[in-house]
This record gives C-alpha cells, structure tokens and sequence, in this order.
C-alpha cells in the first residue's frame, strides 16, 4: 500500500487518509496509529495477514486512552487492533465508516457490537 493511501497532511500534521473526524477520544494523528507498520510488509501489516484478514489493511483512528487500540478498514469491513496484546476483533454492527465514528462519539464502545475474526 502506498503511503498516500494511508496517510495526508492538515496543515502541517500527518494524519490517516480519511475526511471523516475522529470521535471524542480517539485521534487521526498518523505517528498514533502507528502509520509505518500498516505499510506493505510493515509489522502490523504481516500480523493482520497472518491472522487472515483480506485486503489492505488501513488505520483510521487510535484510541487516546487505554492501550492505544486502532480502528481500521480492510475491505468492506472494520476492525480494532489491540497493538499489546496484538488482539484483533471484527466489528459487526457498522458498514459505514461516518455511522461508526459517530456512535464512537456518542455512545463510545456501548453501540459497538465486537467478534472474534
């Protein structure tokens, strides 16, 4: 994946490749979510794979508190990775990336409906 699918410049902060906010209490901030790992053969990049997930992977948002948990796209679908314990889970209930970071932001995890990969 080229670096500009995953990330763009604000001003001058690197952030995610998205137009969509991040919720309250997650950020876009592309060093947060640990942008280089999700390139090509990155660290992150090789964990996903190997743990199935189709399609290129990309980092949207890193959660500012607990663990830094990231929510990311691949494919059609959305997922939070656990970067400590390389936790990997399919979220169920949002196909669409504005329905989700607006539930995030209302509601945080509560909407949230969580599966195993």
């Amino acid at each position: 994946m080229d670096n500009n699918d995953l990330m763009k410049y604000e001003g001058d902060r690197l952030v995610t490749n998205t137009d969509v906010d991040a919720p309250t209490g997650w950020t876009n901030d592309f060093e947060r979510v640990r942008g280089h790992e999700w390139q090509e053969n990155g660290n992150i990049a090789n964990i996903l794979g190997a743990a199935g997930i189709k399609g290129k992977a990309k980092p949207l948002f890193a959660f500012e508190q607990g663990n830094g948990e990231v929510l990311f796209q691949a494919g059609d679908s959305f997922y939070l990775y656990g970067p400590n314990n390389q936790l990997i889970l399919r979220i169920e209930n949002y196909s669409e990336l504005e329905s989700l970071a607006s539930a995030l932001d209302h509601t945080g995890f509560d909407d949230v409906e969580t599966g195993p990969l």
